[in-house]
Parts: structure tokens; C-alpha cells; sequence
């Protein structure tokens, strides 16, 4: 006959009761059941069914001592954490850290979806070539060129200036950047 000590581990009394009963259910599907349970050491006993079907190679219950190996609620340090609400809360976590990745990969990239802010708008280069310069003013170092249907992003200017975010940092005259028509 073979047999089986398991830890039982909970925060409370109630949280050690609950874990108990879910050992017990998943140990009952490949064929043990419980023959003694000791609160003060939270250690479980449990026997094979001699007459129960063997265990598979892949049967958790031949490898791992127990639910706590692949139960989400061990994962967390939240003792007496319910299946559902654990599975719950480690999808909401994925889900947050997925967006939280997205979000930081786009901004590392560079991509201008994520540097645009809502005081930004995209433009279109009306002239054959337009300087860019690193301040409103034609006397200003020119640092780049944007040429005709070009579309640059921009912020506010000011006195017939915008201050031009991407592909290049510099200012360019407002009546060579027309607002982008809508998709």
C-alpha cells in the first residue's frame, strides 16, 4: 500500500481547514484518501486504494506532495486565498502587467503613438522644404529639414511657430503645417 505525508499549511485555523478539504478532494481523484490529519503539525496522512487504477507518468499526485505545487493561491503569499479569487487575481495581474509592458516597450522604442500628450497634434508639411530650427525664429541654427506631405508631430507654438516632437526636435513656421485631415 502506498502512502503519502502531506504538509498542510494555513495562516488560520480555518485557512489550514480549507486547504485540508481541497488536498483531500484532489487526492481522492487519484485514488488516496485521508487516514489522519494532526492540526498541531499540519501534516496529512493519506493511503492508496490497493485496487485503485495505477498512477500515470504524468498524475500530479504520483510526483508533487500535493495542490500547493500548482494551485495559484501558493504563488501569493495570501494564505487561505479561495481557487477562484487566486485565479482572479493572478489574471488581473497578467493582465495589468501586460499593458504596463506594452506601454514601456512602446515609450523605449520611440514609437510617436506613445510620446504624443493631449496638448500634441499631428501635421502635414504643406512646403517643398521646411527648415526646422532650434528656435522660433528664422535667425535660429536650422537642425533639420521636413519636406512636402510629411507628417511631424507637434506642440502648441507660439507667434506663428510650432514646436515640432518628431522625427526632429526643433521649431518650424506654423503656415507651412497644415492640420491633418481625419482618417
Amino acid at each position: 500500500m502506498e502512502t503519502r505525508i502531506l504538509k498542510i499549511r494555513g495562516r488560520t485555523e480555518a485557512a489550514a481547514a480549507a486547504r485540508l478539504a481541497a488536498t483531500s478532494r484532489w487526492m481522492k481523484a487519484g485514488g488516496w484518501h485521508l487516514v489522519d490529519y494532526s492540526a498541531e503539525t499540519g501534516s496529512a496522512l493519506y493511503d492508496r486504494d490497493p485496487d485503485a487504477p495505477p498512477l500515470g507518468w504524468l498524475d500530479p499526485t504520483r510526483w508533487a506532495p500535493g495542490p500547493a505545487w500548482w494551485h495559484p493561491a501558493a504563488l501569493l503569499p495570501l494564505g487561505g486565498l479561495s481557487w477562484p479569487k487566486a485565479l482572479i487575481l493572478l489574471l488581473a495581474i497578467a493582465v495589468v502587467g501586460t499593458v504596463f509592458l506594452g506601454l514601456w516597450l512602446e515609450t523605449r522604442l520611440g514609437l510617436p503613438g506613445a510620446q504624443e500628450t493631449a496638448e500634441e497634434q499631428w501635421r502635414v508639411v504643406t512646403a517643398d522644404a521646411l527648415n526646422v530650427r532650434e528656435g522660433p525664429s528664422t535667425s535660429s541654427q536650422v537642425v533639420g529639414v521636413l519636406y512636402r506631405n510629411q507628417r511631424v508631430l507637434v506642440r502648441s507654438g507660439t507667434k506663428g511657430w510650432f514646436q515640432v516632437v518628431h522625427p526632429v526636435r526643433g521649431y518650424a513656421a506654423a503656415n507651412y503645417l497644415e492640420a491633418e485631415p481625419p482618417p
